[in-house]
């Protein structure tokens, strides 16, 4: 059985490394990514990984179809020699990878040691991380000087999405002071995430949850030096909420709507509005001429919240442009999505899933690559397999859920007050010419 499995796992990844080269060979082809940098991007490799070593070396210069066909059978080649190696050599160079590098002392994946300010402001902290987080201590969640009051899954959620925006466990820290200290000391080991999804349930009051992360966030001044501009958050949603949005962040946590956090709906992007943040560059492709929006550097917000992701969809409209050019940000950018019903289809998730470049050795892409815009069709194909990423398919759903789990905020065993009674009743037409009718203007199938 195991071997069954195993089997059916290399398939995989051999499928999608396969994918993945056919997409490059195809982008040379179609879109004229003829220079190394523009080919290295369309795998997947960051800009960290591109100027370091070899690529470094070769990412200025034009490249030939034969040389990108070599190219590419060599990760073919080095895929296939990683997949029939012996089970026990690849398990004891994984090891020996955690333990030592060229022999070095052992290196620390836990949290180091904080330095002595730290240690002084924290000398009567309980270890609450061998506890475990309840409601006696707050879910973990640091006091914080706001006036509104949160349920039990709320202060959860606030402090899981702190975990992962910050990077660190800010469960040990009794107050925002003191978090706010732990965050500036360089000796505290940081690994923040670059997107993240909180599904919560309609009514459970997700606005309160986004407006304690940001309360947090400018208390202990998350955006120093990642962003120039005035305004370093912004909150996108749909009109109709935008003032209960403004109202909760004002009367609750004292933050102020266009002050202190940018608060406007998707179709502002693309207006007047939109114009303090991103550009529209006009380019060559295919020869045609296609809209590029880029945001513009240093002054693009250091965190962007934004509502009913699953509504970027539409990949030819200028407002899911804007949001999917967000991820290319390469630096100083986190995406927080928001959704209170997971996705129906795999290419919903593009927003999402994309901000997270989730690293991609698992499916048999190069190592080192991540997930990005440019690579997402071969990812989603694969993920969706043997559907296709625009059908609605659970199970496909279910392996993408799984899959981006680590970067997923999930609100679990909410109680409603009242139990909803739902039922189907089938109302017939008052005469055929009405259901004629109505068939004949599409209301019907």
């Amino acid at each position: 059985m195991a071997t069954l499995l195993e089997d059916k796992l290399k398939q995989k990844q051999r499928k999608g490394l396969v994918n993945l080269c056919s997409s490059a060979k195809s982008a040379w082809s179609f879109q004229n990514k003829r220079t190394w940098h523009l080919i290295y991007k369309h795998l997947g490799f960051d800009e960290m990984a591109i100027n370091q070593g070899e690529m470094a070396l070769n990412k200025d210069k034009p490249v030939s179809f034969e040389e990108l066909k070599t190219y590419l059978k060599s990760l073919e080649d080095d895929l296939e020699r990683k997949l029939n190696e012996p089970q026990n050599k690849v398990q004891e160079e994984s090891v020996r990878g955690v333990v030592e590098v060229n022999g070095s002392q052992p290196i620390l994946t836990e949290q180091s040691k904080p330095s002595a300010l730290v240690t002084e402001a924290l000398k009567d902290i309980e270890h609450k991380e061998q506890e475990g987080f309840n409601s006696s201590n707050d879910y973990g969640l640091p006091e914080c000087h706001w006036k509104a009051t949160h349920f039990w899954f709320q202060k959860k959620a606030i402090k899981e999405l702190l975990d992962k925006v910050l990077g660190f466990d800010v469960g040990p820290y009794k107050t925002i002071e003191e978090l706010k200290i732990a965050y500036k000391d360089s000796s505290v080991v940081k690994k923040p995430k670059t997107g993240v999804l909180l599904l919560s349930g309609t009514g459970t009051g997700k606005s309160y949850m986004l407006a304690g992360l940001v309360h947090v966030l400018l208390y202990i001044e998350y955006e120093y030096m990642k962003t120039f501009s005035h305004i370093p958050y912004l909150y996108i949603g749909k009109t109709t909420i935008l003032p209960q949005i403004s109202r909760v962040f004002k009367t609750g946590y004292n933050i102020r709507a266009n002050v202190d956090v940018e608060v406007i709906n998707i179709e502002q992007l693309r207006s007047g509005a939109g114009e303090f943040w991103v550009k529209n560059e006009v380019k060559m492709q295919g020869g045609e001429e296609v809209d590029d929006w880029k945001w513009k550097k240093g002054i693009q917000p250091c965190v962007v919240l934004f509502d009913e992701s699953q509504g970027a969809k539409n990949s030819g409209s200028t407002q899911t442009k804007i949001i999917y050019a967000y991820n290319n940000i390469p630096t100083n950018a986190c995406l927080v999505s928001i959704s209170a019903t997971p996705f129906t289809r795999v290419s919903e998730a593009q927003a999402f899933a994309v901000s997270t470049h989730r690293p991609l050795d698992h499916l048999g892409f190069p190592h080192g690559t991540v997930l990005t815009n440019d690579n997402w069709p071969t990812y989603a194909a694969q993920i969706a397999a043997p559907a296709d990423p625009e059908d609605y398919n659970q199970a496909a759903i279910e392996r993408l859920m799984k899959d981006l789990e680590p970067w997923v905020v999930r609100v679990r065993g909410v109680k409603p007050q009242f139990n909803a009674k739902n039922e189907v009743k089938v109302i017939p037409f008052e005469d055929e010419e009405k259901r004629i009718s109505m068939k004949q203007h599409g209301t019907l199938p």
